[in-house]
C-alpha cells in the first residue's frame, strides 16, 4: 500500500484536531446520529466521523466498525485528507495505492470508500465523514453533494455550534435539530426513491399528570417515553421532542404499513412499562401517520404540518370514545 506524505500544513492540522478536545472521549449521541443516518440512507454497512491525528485515525463516532482507530500509516483517511472535495475510492483492489491494503485484504475487506474533508473553524481540515463499503460502487456528482450536506452537520457539532439542538430533558433532538436531520433524510430518501414515514406522537392528559403529581413526575413521564421510543425504534429513525408533549419519529424506508408495526411495538413497550413502573398513571399517546410524498411535502414543515393535523384529529376522535 502506498502511504500517504504529510498535508504541507501538517502541524498546524495536528493542532487545530487536539484543540477540538475530542480525541479519546466517549461516544456521542449528537455525532453518533449523523453516522447512522449515513450508513442507513447511503445503504453502507460501514460509516464514520474520523479524526486524523499524528499517528492514527480515531473514530469519534462509527456504526459497523470494530475498531475505534486504525494506524495512520494503512489509513485511507490520510490520503483522503488531502483532497478538498468528496474523496472516492470506487473499488479499492483496483486501485494501486491501496490494493494490498491490509483494510481492504483482510478485515473489514473494504471496496468502496468515499469521505468528505471536515474543516475546523479556522479551515484547517481535521477529518472526514466516511462511508465503508465491501463491494465496488460509483458514487456519482449528486451522492456527493449528499454526504457533503451531511457533512456540514459534523463539522457544526465538532465546533460546537450545535450544542443547542438537543433537548435537556430526554436528549432527544431539539424541534431545530429534528427539522436539520430530517430534511438531509428526505433528500436522500427522493434521491434514492425511498418511503419515509412521520410519526406525531402527543401524550394523553400531560397536564392531568402535572396537576395530579407535580411537575417533577411530569418531567420524569416524559423522560421514560423518550427513553422507551429510544429502545423501540430503530437507532437509524431520527426522533425528537418538539414540545412539552409533542414527539416525532421520522422512519427511513419505511412505508405507513411498517410504520404502523412500529407503533404496535410502542404500544407493547408502554404497556409492560405502565404495568411495571405502577406511577398511578397510564402513559399513553395518540399519534398521526403521514407517509412523504414529493409532490405533496416538499420540505419537513409540510410533513409535520400533516402530521400533527393527524395527530389532533386521532386526539379528537378518542376523546369522542367512550369511557
Amino acid at each position: 500500500m502506498k502511504t500517504a506524505p504529510p498535508v504541507p500544513s501538517e502541524r498546524a492540522r495536528e493542532s487545530a484536531v487536539r484543540s477540538l478536545r475530542l480525541l479519546d472521549t466517549a461516544p456521542e449521541e449528537r455525532f453518533d446520529r449523523i453516522t447512522r443516518l449515513a450508513q442507513r440512507m447511503f445503504n453502507v454497512p460501514m460509516a464514520s466521523i474520523s479524526l486524523l491525528d499524528n499517528e492514527r485515525e480515531w473514530h469519534k463516532s462509527s456504526v459497523g466498525l470494530e475498531a475505534r482507530e486504525a494506524g495512520r500509516a494503512v489509513s485511507l483517511l490520510a490520503h483522503a485528507i488531502h483532497a478538498d472535495d468528496v474523496f472516492v475510492i470506487g473499488d479499492a483492489a483496483d486501485d494501486e495505492r491501496f490494493h494490498d491494503s491490509p483494510l481492504v485484504v483482510n478485515g473489514p475487506r473494504l471496496r468502496f470508500y468515499a469521505a468528505c474533508p471536515l474543516f475546523a473553524k479556522n479551515g484547517v481540515k481535521v477529518g472526514a465523514l466516511c462511508l465503508m463499503g465491501r463491494v465496488p460502487r460509483e458514487f456519482n456528482d449528486e451522492d456527493c453533494a449528499l454526504l457533503r450536506d451531511l457533512a456540514k452537520l459534523a463539522e457544526h457539532e465538532l465546533a460546537g455550534t450545535r450544542l443547542d439542538n438537543m433537548d435537556a430533558l430526554t436528549m432527544l433532538s431539539n424541534r431545530d435539530g429534528f427539522e436539520e436531520l430530517s430534511q438531509h433524510a428526505l433528500n436522500i430518501c427522493r434521491r434514492f426513491d425511498k418511503p419515509a414515514t412521520l410519526l406525531f406522537l402527543n401524550i394523553d392528559d400531560m397536564s392531568g399528570i402535572n396537576e395530579r403529581f407535580g411537575r417533577a413526575e411530569g418531567d420524569l413521564a416524559l423522560k421514560n417515553l423518550g427513553r422507551i421510543m429510544i429502545e423501540t425504534f430503530r437507532a437509524s429513525d431520527v426522533i425528537g421532542r418538539l414540545g412539552s408533549d409533542e414527539f416525532v419519529v421520522l422512519m427511513t424506508d419505511t412505508d405507513e404499513q411498517n410504520a404502523s408495526r412500529a407503533l404496535e411495538r410502542l404500544d407493547a413497550a408502554l404497556k409492560e412499562y405502565n404495568l411495571s413502573a405502577r406511577r398511578g398513571y397510564s402513559l399513553s399517546y395518540s399519534a398521526g401517520s403521514i407517509q412523504y410524498k414529493v409532490d405533496v411535502h416538499p420540505s419537513i414543515t409540510g410533513l409535520l404540518g400533516a402530521a400533527d393535523m393527524m395527530m389532533h384529529e386521532r386526539k379528537r376522535q378518542k376523546r369522542k370514545q367512550p369511557t
